[in-house]
């Protein structure tokens, strides 16, 4: 539901984002993941981000994600970790889905902005013969 919430949307809504995904799934009143321990019940963005973000729920699990080195914990490098397939809960058109949406939306946050300009993400450029219309994708002419 939340991959769906996240990439279609509701019935009322086209696609929603993290913090009104959280909000609605405390609304529902839907259990929050036993590994979180919250005082208020209540789901937290970051939670719903986290889940967005995990391969897990496409299929697959990686072993050995994090090692010890001096008495800390430290990730460990990609060619350490052994990919388990798992049963899938999400598709994979969807999964991808989401985090194209993610790094779009990571993309295009303000707080990557370093200077506030009249016409930021409003004009469009052309430039070697594309134009990129408010940083959402390229369209030839």
């Amino acid at each position: 539901m939340i991959y769906l919430w996240y990439t279609r949307g509701d019935s009322q809504n086209s696609r929603i984002g993290v913090r009104a995904i959280a909000h609605k799934l405390t609304e529902m009143g839907a259990p929050i993941p036993t590994a979180i321990k919250r005082i208020d019940n209540k789901w937290a963005h970051a939670t719903v981000n986290r889940i967005l973000h995990m391969d897990t729920y496409v299929g697959v699990w990686h072993y050995g994600k994090y090692g010890h080195q001096n008495g800390k914990r430290v990730c460990n490098p990609d060619d350490y970790l052994l990919a388990i397939q798992v049963p899938a809960i999400v598709d994979q058109a969807t999964w991808q889905a989401a985090q194209e949406r993610r790094e779009t939306n990571k993309e295009n946050s303000r707080r990557n902005i370093r200077y506030q300009y009249l016409l930021s993400k409003h004009a469009i450029s052309a430039w070697k013969g594309w134009i990129q219309p408010f940083g959402n994708g390229f369209a030839h002419f």
